[in-house]
């Protein structure tokens, strides 16, 4: 079962935590567009609601107090909340300081999470709501729907029907443009986007469409992520005597630095923190950590950054031991990794929106050619209509053997034989070339030893075409 934590008014918490005189007032925090993200209870009571704009807000309450909504502040202070969950879990994947999924297989589960709503709310006094159901998004909704504190349960078998009165302003990823479509066709809630088969969309709508059929029946398609506690890999040394001379520790911690390098690279990962604790002889310990401005696995880095740790420091008194972490471990950059993701909860229209931002952005800081992308390399045909491209594009005479409907069984390529184990994909392609018409067949295959290609007949003549590179 999935679980779903949403804790509202976390940020007003800290905030008030951060600046006590605030305490008892109307607080807002302001987001994007000069609009209110989070309001405290105090402003609710005077009618101020999140969405509204600060001016509006302020005609309603002259007295409100209004703070920019700050994200990172925030999610420094959930650490110890995430903490609890993983106590729970193995699998916890925090999504904003409010939002926070983890799995559990436990057979008392709805009892066990509604223990850690108690213990949750009994440490931060915040209200703290849960949904529980099968997928993220029933669980997400059961969260935010659940009256006050406490946890909501939705049997997998009663979530299309709790989801269904979902109205689709409340879908992340649909931009108002495709709302105002939707509304032309009927549909406002879930339950009316069930109502409508696929082939009745759109064309332009036909994936949105897929994405909220799916969503009607309480599926999204996403699992959860074990992104807490985040994976790390630290190295530690003790000195036989205590220690004062810079260059020493110095030393010490490159030579932390390089065993940390070399174990990312024999698992092929990257860190995105680097933290160094040191213990001091007069008692006590001293830390400073790092978010990196990017993901990093070579020695060279890892010292460098180290070294910048230990300088601001400062340390005057003898060190007995030092202790050098890097954490936030991954394969490649996790920004990279969401913006090909074509079977997450986002929209298609999110996915090349983030993917045209990132790309311009390359092509300003290091130039147009920085970046170049598939379709400046490739010859658009016909074909790309209905199916994608192979990436390596070549044109050379194949022997092929042939079936009794004509279809390709095995071809021999450079002395090397290829037995077709499937076939993907078969079209025709036609036109007039040289004043005469031409009419071809093409097929991707799959074959024994492992590839993709494509294969062409033309008359009696066979040519290869592409392969996946």
């Amino acid at each position: 079962m999935v679980v779903c934590f949403y804790l509202e008014k976390i940020a007003i918490a800290c905030e008030r935590a951060r600046l006590p005189h605030i305490w008892g007032l109307p607080v807002g925090l302001v987001g994007e567009k000069s609009l209110l993200k989070v309001v405290s209870d105090d402003a609710e009571a005077r009618g101020i609601r999140p969405g509204q704009s600060v001016s509006g807000a302020q005609s309603l309450c002259k007295d409100l107090i209004t703070l920019p909504y700050e994200r990172p502040l925030y999610q420094d202070a959930m650490p110890p909340i995430w903490n609890i969950f993983a106590l729970e879990s193995s699998c916890v994947e925090p999504v904003s300081p409010e939002i926070c999924y983890w799995e559990t297989n436990l057979p008392d589960f709805f009892t066990r999470v509604q223990e850690v709503v108690s213990a949750v709310e009994a440490r931060i006094g915040v209200t703290v709501r849960a949904g529980v159901s099968r997928t993220k998004f029933t669980a997400y909704r059961a969260a935010i729907s659940h009256p006050g504190s406490g946890a909501t349960y939705v049997p997998p078998d009663h979530a299309a029907e709790f989801v269904a009165s979902t109205p689709l302003d409340a879908i992340p990823g649909l931009e108002p443009k495709v709302l105002d479509q939707l509304r032309r066709l009927g549909i406002t809630l879930l339950a009316d986007a069930a109502a409508i088969p696929l082939t009745r969309y759109p064309k332009r709508l036909t994936e949105i469409g897929y994405r909220l059929h799916r969503l009607a029946g309480g599926d999204d398609g996403e699992r959860v992520h074990a992104l807490w506690p985040p994976r790390a890999s630290g190295q530690h040394t003790i000195f036989d005597d205590e220690v004062t001379l810079l260059p020493i520790l110095e030393n010490s911690l490159s030579r932390l630095a390089t065993d940390i390098a070399l174990e990312l690279r024999a698992h092929q990962e990257f860190c995105r923190t680097l933290r160094l604790d040191i213990e001091l002889a007069a008692g006590g310990f001293v830390t400073e950590s790092e978010h990196l401005t990017h993901p990093i696995a070579a020695p060279e880095s890892l010292i460098s950054a180290a070294k910048r740790l230990l300088q601001r420091l400062h340390i005057k008194d003898p060190v007995i031991s030092i202790v050098l972490e890097a954490g936030a471990l991954g394969a490649g950059s996790g920004v990279q990794q969401s913006l090909f993701d074509s079977h997450g909860n986002a929209f298609p229209q999110d996915n090349g929106r983030r993917l045209s931002t990132t790309i311009d952005h390359l092509r300003k800081r290091f130039g147009a050619s920085s970046v170049i992308t598939l379709d400046f390399l490739y010859a658009p045909r016909a074909v790309n209509l209905w199916t994608c491209s192979l990436g390596k594009q070549i044109n050379e005479s194949v022997q092929v053997q042939t079936g009794p409907s004509g279809e390709p069984l095995r071809f021999i390529r450079k002395q090397c034989r290829f037995d077709v184990e499937f076939i993907q994909d078969r079209w025709r392609e036609s036109g007039w070339f040289w004043g005469s018409y031409h009419e071809r067949a093409v097929y991707r295959v799959g074959t024994v030893p492992g590839g993709l290609w494509e294969v062409e007949k033309e008359g009696s003549q066979w040519r290869l075409r592409a392969i996946a590179d």
